[in-house]
C-alpha cells in the first residue's frame, strides 16, 4: 500500500473552495487509521502471492509495460500467466553484468503483448516465480483506448483531463479525491463507470458528477461486490464536466486500484460474457453464481419485465421466465394449476445473478367462491435457499427456492417480493422464477484452501507443491430440488508424477477434500487441472466451478471475500523436497461399527529439517464422528489416531484427511547462491587468466560487486525454521451398523 499521506481537500458543499467541513476531515482522518489495510505475514511456506498489478487493463493490438506492485513471497517472479494463452509477458532485462553475455532479468517487470484477435473482455492473470504459482487477479481487455494515470489532482478547481471513450488506470488516493474533467463538444447522453470491484480491487468506488459551476447533478456508490455507474437520464448540454472519485471509506494505495472511462454509450468492454471463452472470466463471479446456468443472465439487451400494478399472471407448468423488481412495484405474482400430491419447485435467480435483491416467495392455494371473493389458503414459504460455507469460502444466497407437494388439487398462486427496498445499486432487479417438477441434481465448487488452522486466516493463495509434497482442493457440494446421494469426485489432466485418489463425499456432506500429491522425483511442471464429479450411478456428470480466496479480512473489511476463476492450476517445483510426509491409513478401508472406535496407524517420514514434533487434527469429519488432536514427538515417527464414533452418526462411506502443524527447517533460495558463486568463479578465472592482465583493474571491480552479490545471496539463504499446516493423504473410512 501506498505509505505517503498526500494533501487532504476538504468535501465542499458544492464542490466549491468556499466552505470547509472540519467534523468532515476529522471523520477522513479516523477512518483511515481504523481501515488502513494490514497485511499479516505467516511463518509459512507459501507460494507467491499476487495482490496488485501496475495496471489491470490494456488495449487489444498494444504492448505495454506491467509490474507488480503487491504481494507476498515475491522472490524472482519471471513469468506473467494469462487465462487466455495470447496474451503474452516478456521479462524486461538490463544489459549483461561485466564479463558476461547474459542479459540481467528484472524480475516483476513485464512487458505485456495483447493481439488484436483478443476479444475484449475480463481474464486473469497470475505470477510465477521461484516460490511457485500466485492466485489469480482479474485483468480487463478493452476495445477502446487504455491508458495509465501519470498523476491525479485532488483539486476540484484543476481537475485532471480524462478523454472521452478512455479507459483510465488509477489508484484511490487515501483520505482524498481524484478530481477529473471531461468535455461534451455537443448535448449528449453521459456515462461514467467506475471498474474496480470487477477487477478484484479493494475498492467501494463513490463518484460524484459536477457541472461547470461545481453543482451535484449525480452521486452514485458501489457496496462489497458492486462498482459505481451512471448514465444521465437525458442529454446533457454541451460543455466540461467534473468527476470527484473516491473510495468510499477512503482509502488507498495500490490495492485500491479502479479504471474509469466516461463515454457517450456503453462500453463493449463492459459487456462481459455471460458464457465466456478462451479463458475469459463470467459475467456473475461470485461464488453462489455456480448453482444457476450463466447463458440465463438477462443483459441490457433483455427484456426483464416489471409489471407497474401486481397483477396475476396465469401460467402453464413448467413455467420459466425474466422479470424484474422495481421501487415502485417490489412483488410479483404467478398462478398455476396443480394436482393433490404432485412435486412442484420452485427457484427464483437473482442474488446469484449479482442483483442487488432479497426474494422471499409466498405460496398459497386458491380456493373458489361462488359469491365472494377468492380464499387463499397458506402453503408455504420459501426464503434464503442456500447457506453452505467451510468457515471461508461462503455459499450464502438471498434467492429463495424449494420443492412441496400440492395438498389439494386446484389453482395455486405464488407470491415472489422483494425485501431489499433500497435503490442506490439499481432501480431495476432482474430475477428470474422456475415453477415445475423437481429436478435434483447436484452442483460443485472447488478452490485450493489457505494453509493454516484458523480458517479466519485466510489470504489469496496459489500453488507450490513440493516433491513429496501434498495440496488439498477444497469442495464443497450444492444439492438441488432435494438431491440426495453421494458424490464421487477426480481429478483430470494431472501432470506426471502427480497423484489424487478418487474421494466420496457422502449423502449427509457438503465439504470434501481431494488430496494432490507429488512423487519424490516429479519433474517440474505448470498446468491447469479439471475436477470432474458424478453421481453413484453416473446419471449426474458435473465439472466443478473452480473459485478463489479474493482478500482476507482486515482493510476496514470483517470477512473473507471469494470468487469465481476461470480455471486451477498447479506448479510442482523440482527445486524443492519437503522433509515430512504423513501418510494416514494403511492403504486399507478403515472399518468401523457405529457407537464404537477403532485406531488409525499414523506414519512420519522424516528428512532433514522435518525432526520437529506434530499436532495432527481432523479436519471436517462427518457429524458423529470424533477424534482428539494426536502429538506425536520429534523422537518418534509413528502413531495411532483413534477415531469415535456416537450413535447419531450415519452409517455410510466417507473420505477422510489430516492436517500437520509443525516446524520444517529450509533453505528459501539455495539456487541463488549457487549462481552468484558460478560468475564469481568466473571471475576469478579471467583474473587468474594471463591474457587478462590489461583487464584485471576491471576484473577486481566486478569481483568486489560480486562478493557482496554472493554475500547477500548467502544472508537470503540461510536456512529457516517456519510452522507449517501439512495435509495428509486422503484415507476411507466405512461407518456399520452394529
Amino acid at each position: 500500500m501506498d505509505q505517503t499521506q498526500p494533501r487532504i481537500n476538504i468535501k465542499r458543499v458544492n464542490i466549491t473552495p468556499t466552505s470547509r467541513s472540519c467534523a468532515e476531515w476529522l471523520t477522513r482522518i479516523m477512518i483511515l487509521l481504523i481501515c488502513m489495510p494490514c497485511t499479516t505475514l505467516f511463518a509459512q511456506v507459501e507460494p507467491t502471492q499476487l495482490l496488485a498489478i501496475s495496471r489491470t487493463s490494456g488495449q487489444r493490438a498494444t504492448s505495454f509495460e506491467v509490474q507488480i506492485e503487491s504481494g507476498n513471497h515475491l522472490l524472482e517472479v519471471d513469468s506473467l500467466i494469462f487465462s487466455n494463452p495470447k496474451i503474452t509477458a516478456e521479462i524486461k532485462t538490463t544489459d549483461p553484468r561485466p564479463f558476461s553475455a547474459d542479459r540481467v532479468a528484472q524480475y516483476g517487470s513485464f512487458t505485456v503483448t495483447i493481439p488484436e484477435t483478443v476479444r475484449a473482455g475480463r481474464y486473469e492473470v497470475r505470477a510465477k516465480g521461484r516460490n511457485g504459482l500466485s492466485n489469480p487477479r482479474a485483468f480487463l481487455v478493452t476495445d477502446l483506448l487504455n491508458e495509465v494515470a501519470t498523476s491525479i489532482s485532488h483539486d476540484p478547481n484543476s481537475a485532471s483531463s480524462l478523454k472521452l471513450n478512455t479507459f483510465l488506470n488509477a489508484d484511490a488516493t487515501a483520505a482524498n479525491i481524484d478530481y477529473y474533467e471531461v468535455e461534451l463538444q455537443e448535448a449528449s447522453t453521459l456515462e461514467v463507470h467506475i471498474v474496480a470491484q470487477r477487477l478484484d480491487s479493494r475498492m467501494i468506488p463513490a463518484c460524484k458528477v459536477l457541472d461547470s459551476e461545481g453543482h451535484q447533478i449525480a452521486n452514485c456508490r458501489g457496496a462489497d461486490g458492486v462498482d459505481a455507474g451512471w448514465r444521465s437520464p437525458q442529454p446533457l448540454p454541451a460543455g466540461r464536466y467534473r468527476l470527484a472519485i473516491h473510495d468510499f471509506i477512503y482509502r488507498g494505495g495500490s490495492e485500491y486500484h479502479y479504471q474509469v472511462v466516461a463515454s457517450t454509450s456503453t462500453p463493449r468492454s463492459l459487456e462481459f460474457e455471460s458464457q465466456p471463452t478462451d479463458g475469459q472470466l463470467p459475467y456473475v463471479w461470485t461464488p453462489q453464481s455456480t448453482t444457476i446456468v450463466p447463458s440465463a443472465f438477462p443483459s441490457s439487451k433483455n427484456d426483464a419485465t416489471v409489471n407497474r400494478e401486481p397483477s396475476v399472471k396465469s401460467v402453464a407448468l413448467p413455467y420459466s421466465g425474466t422479470h424484474a423488481f422495481s421501487l415502485d412495484q417490489p412483488l410479483q405474482i404467478f398462478e398455476f394449476e396443480a394436482t393433490k400430491g404432485q412435486p412442484i419447485a420452485i427457484e427464483v435467480t437473482a442474488d446469484r445473478w449479482g442483483s442487488p435483491s432479497d426474494g422471499r416467495v409466498v405460496i398459497q392455494r386458491v380456493e373458489k367462491q361462488e359469491a365472494a371473493s377468492e380464499k387463499l389458503h397458506d402453503v408455504t414459504n420459501l426464503d434464503d435457499s442456500q447457506n453452505l460455507s467451510d468457515g471461508a469460502m461462503n455459499l450464502v444466497s438471498k434467492d429463495p427456492a424449494g420443492v412441496f407437494n400440492a395438498p389439494e388439487s386446484g389453482r395455486y398462486r405464488v407470491s415472489v417480493r422483494d425485501l431489499d427496498m433500497g435503490n442506490l445499486l439499481g432501480n431495476q432487479k432482474p430475477f428470474s422464477l422456475r415453477i415445475g417438477a423437481p429436478e435434483p441434481s447436484f452442483d460443485l465448487l472447488a478452490y485450493r484452501p489457505f494453509p493454516h488452522s484458523d480458517l479466519k486466516q485466510s489470504q489469496p493463495t496459489g500453488s507450490r507443491l513440493f516433491r513429496g509434497g501434498t495440496e488439498i482442493i477444497r469442495l464443497i457440494a450444492i444439492r438441488k430440488d432435494g438431491w440426495s446421494g453421494p458424490i464421487r469426485v477426480r481429478v483430470e489432466d494431472l501432470p506426471e508424477g502427480v497423484s489424487a485418489p478418487e474421494v466420496l463425499i457422502a449423502p449427509n456432506q457438503s465439504l470434501a477434500q481431494i488430496a494432490l500429491t507429488a512423487a519424490d522425483d516429479a519433474p517440474r511442471s505448470l498446468s491447469p487441472i479439471r475436477i470432474t464429479a458424478q453421481s453413484e450411478d453416473g446419471s449426474i456428470q458435473r465439472e466443478a466451478n473452480p473459485a478463489v480466496i479474493q482478500w482476507g479480512k482486515g482493510a476496514g473489511r470483517d470477512f473473507i471475500q471469494s470468487r469465481r476463476i476461470s480455471s486451477l492450476w498447479i506448479s510442482v517445483s523440482d527445486q524443492d523436497q519437503l522433509p515430512l510426509t504423513t501418510t494416514f491409513g494403511d492403504g486399507n478401508i478403515i472399518e468401523v461399527k457405529k457407537g464404537d472406535s477403532t485406531k488409525a496407524p499414523i506414519k512420519l517420514t522424516r528428512l532433514d529439517g522435518g525432526k520437529a514434533a506434530c499436532v495432527i487434527r481432523a479436519k471436517h469429519f462427518p457429524a458423529g464422528v470424533k477424534v482428539a488432536d494426536l502429538t506425536i514427538p520429534a523422537e518418534n515417527d509413528d502413531g495411532e489416531l483413534e477415531i469415535k464414533t456416537e450413535e447419531n452418526v450415519i452409517p455410510g462411506t466417507y473420505s477422510l484427511w489430516l492436517q500437520v502443524e509443525t516446524k520444517i527447517k529450509y533453505q528459501p533460495n539455495p539456487e541463488s547462491v549457487t549462481r552468484a558463486q558460478a560468475y564469481r568463479d568466473q571471475l576469478q578465472g579471467l583474473l587468474d587468466a594471463p591474457d587478462q592482465k590489461e583487464n584485471s583493474e576491471a576484473i577486481q571491480a566486478a569481483i568486489s560487486n560480486a562478493d557482496k552479490t554472493l554475500e547477500a545471496a548467502k544472508n537470503a539463504s540461510k536456512e529457516k525454521e517456519v510452522t507449517v499446516f501439512l495435509p495428509t493423504n486422503t484415507a476411507t473410512l466405512r461407518v456399520i451398523e452394529p
